[in-house]
């Protein structure tokens, strides 16, 4: 079971914000390249809260690095799965620093 630490800020309010002005939009916790919480649609990579040490560099020697760690984290597959909103909102509510997700898929 791994542990993703997500840090509380700005990008969190943002995402909240946008999901409260588009009724359609749901929350997300997705794997590609990178570990991350954003809404769908997404209409920028702004809207994007990696986990800590799970967000992609544009340097290749890096981003291998990222990759095995998002890998030995969630395993290798890429997935997308939706989570409550009310996570978010009560991090920022609370005025926590940051919040955590177990998951239980593993690499």
């Amino acid at each position: 079971m791994a542990i993703l630490k997500f840090e509380v800020g700005k990008t969190m309010r943002i995402i909240i914000e946008h999901i409260d002005q588009n009724a359609a939009a749901v929350l997300k916790l997705a794997k590609d390249d990178g570990i991350y919480i954003c809404p769908v649609p997404n209409p920028s990579k702004n809207h994007a809260l990696y986990a800590e040490g799970c967000k992609p560099f544009k340097c290749d020697s890096l981003n291998s690095r990222v990759f095995e760690h998002c890998n030995s984290l969630v395993g290798p597959d890429d997935f997308s799965e939706d989570i409550p909103l009310e996570w978010l909102r009560m991090a920022v509510d609370f005025r926590w620093r940051s919040c955590t997700s177990k998951s239980t898929m593993s690499g």
